[in-house]
Parts: structure tokens; C-alpha cells; sequence
């Protein structure tokens, strides 16, 4: 199982909207997500003023968290520790826009290791 996301047309990629996956973050926090649909490029970084669907990203991963589902989650977004449990109730309330800055906040908390070097 992947949590496999569908990227919005853009010129990343192509203006085709595209199925991938993301695979981890660079050394500058940008996404490297990977083709699910056998299109290329295989391989996307996407920065901040790129298009990246956050807002899916977290619902989903939310819920390979819930069910524990690691295999699915990339390593640098599985938990170092368990959510509390008001956390863990946020996120379905959490909008698109805010999804991005969650994520970063879970990082600077020592939940995930992602964006914990912000």
C-alpha cells in the first residue's frame, strides 16, 4: 500500500495532472515525489510555490498512522512517538492552506522526523 496522491496540473509537471507518490523531503524541504501513472519525468521536486496536495497528504497519512500502516508512510513522516489524541482529532478539521504548516509544527515537536530541522 502507497499513499499515492493526485499532483494538480502545473509546469512541474508538464500541465498534466499526475498520480505520484511522495518519497521524502531534500536537504531545502522540498517534495521529491515519484510517478505512480508511468509518465515521466518519474521524478518531481516540488518547492513551496509549487502545487502539492498537503491537505490529501496529511488525511492520509493520518490514516496509515491510525491503522499503523507503516510500510505505507515514507520514513521521514512515520511517528517517532504516538499523536495525542487532540491532535489526532484536528486533523480532519484542518483545511488545505493549513496542512503544509501543520506538518512543520509536528517536525518541530519531535512527532515526525520530517521538517524537524525548520
Amino acid at each position: 500500500m502507497e499513499l499515492i496522491l493526485q499532483i494538480p496540473p502545473q509546469k512541474a509537471t508538464m500541465n498534466e495532472a499526475r498520480l505520484m507518490t511522495l518519497v521524502k523531503l531534500d536537504f531545502q524541504n522540498a517534495a521529491i515525489a515519484e510517478a505512480r501513472d508511468a509518465k515521466l519525468p518519474a521524478q518531481i521536486r516540488f518547492t513551496e510555490k509549487d502545487i502539492f496536495p498537503w491537505g490529501d497528504f496529511l488525511r492520509k497519512l493520518a490514516i496509515a498512522w491510525q491503522i499503523s500502516r507503516n510500510d505505507a508512510i515514507p520514513y521521514a513522516f512515520r511517528l517517532r512517538r504516538p499523536l495525542p489524541q487532540e491532535l489526532v482529532g484536528l486533523i480532519p478539521e484542518i483545511s488545505k492552506d493549513n496542512a503544509l504548516p501543520f506538518l512543520k509544527e509536528l517536525g518541530k515537536s519531535g512527532f515526525i522526523l520530517a521538517f524537524s530541522k525548520l
